[in-house]
């Protein structure tokens, strides 16, 4: 995975745990101005792909999404 494609990743939408699979639908790209965007595809058609996880990369995954709800739940409570 390019790191372009990995910083685009929705993990709600783009992660599927369950079947152990990471879905690449876009990658980041410059808008007209210059600046980094998150594109609606990839550079390539060939590029749209779907990446099946190790068990290790899946422990570490689940690691890491763990912390990302967390914050989110920190972020997001309404007390």
């Amino acid at each position: 995975m390019r790191i372009g494609e990995a910083l685009s990743l929705d993990y709600k939408k783009d992660i599927d745990l369950a079947n152990k699979t990471i879905t690449i639908s876009k990658t980041i790209t410059k808008d007209e101005d210059g600046k980094d965007c998150i594109g609606l595809d990839t550079k390539t058609p060939t590029g749209r792909r779907t990446i099946h996880l190790s068990d290790i990369a899946l422990k570490y995954l689940n690691e890491c999404l763990s912390h990302v709800k967390k914050i989110s739940s920190i972020y997001y409570s309404t007390t």
